[in-house]
């Protein structure tokens, strides 16, 4: 099996991405971490923080059940794919053997 220069690429395009992607998480988990430890020396800010976080998600209640709907849709969906997969395989070899 022999690689090609644009796939060795697209391999590298793909490293890279995720390589940034963790140093992005990692910056952003350190950073909120900072913030929450900030917060929580100050309990009315914790309290009005909740608040704010409530209100949004109130105003946002549906997309949020949309959106969580539409995952759930995709998870069923990706495992009867992988089932109706699994049993083509399996029919395969018993066919086969």
């Amino acid at each position: 099996m022999t690689l090609s220069k644009s796939s060795l690429n697209k391999n590298k395009d793909n490293f890279s991405k995720q390589v940034t992607t963790g140093v992005f998480a990692t910056v952003l988990v350190m950073s909120g971490e900072k913030l929450v430890y900030k917060l929580a020396k100050h309990p009315l800010l914790v309290f009005g923080t909740g608040i704010i976080g409530g209100f949004f998600v109130y105003k946002n209640r549906e997309t949020i059940i949309a959106g969580a709907n539409k995952g759930i849709e995709t998870g069923i969906n990706l495992a009867l794919e992988q089932k109706e997969k699994m049993l083509d395989l399996i029919a395969e070899v018993k066919e086969g053997g």
